[in-house]
């Protein structure tokens, strides 16, 4: 669920990254609000773990297994990518740099997870 500081608005979103490759956010009413294609990011990671929404254009998808991080605009291009050091503690590492792209970055995210 995300909740958008602008409008004060709810969403919700389902990705669906086996058969349609595609990102959804939806209206608490069911209005469909954007969708972002996938498969860059599939074919980038191979199967995504997690995923943060920083902004509409601005989402970061991740891969415990293997590390590597995509961060993706609203068309569903890769922007950049990078591959962690592998560990136990990758997943956190990884939370950690998110939660620092969110505090440093230039423009004010419109939304933040709840």
């Amino acid at each position: 669920m995300l909740f958008d500081s602008n409008s004060g608005q709810e969403l919700v979103y389902f990705a669906e990254p086996i058969t349609y490759k595609e990102l959804k956010v939806f209206a608490m009413d069911g209005r469909l609000q954007w969708s972002v294609p996938l498969r860059d990011v599939v074919d980038s990671l191979g199967e995504v773990n997690g995923l943060t929404i920083l902004h509409p254009d601005t989402m970061v998808f991740l891969s415990h297994y293997t590390g590597r991080t995509v961060y993706v605009d609203g068309k569903g291009n890769t922007v950049s990518q990078f591959v962690m050091a592998r560990s136990r503690h990758t997943a956190h590492r990884a939370k950690r740099i998110v939660s620092r792209a969110c505090t440093t970055s230039k423009s004010s995210p419109a939304l933040g997870l709840s």
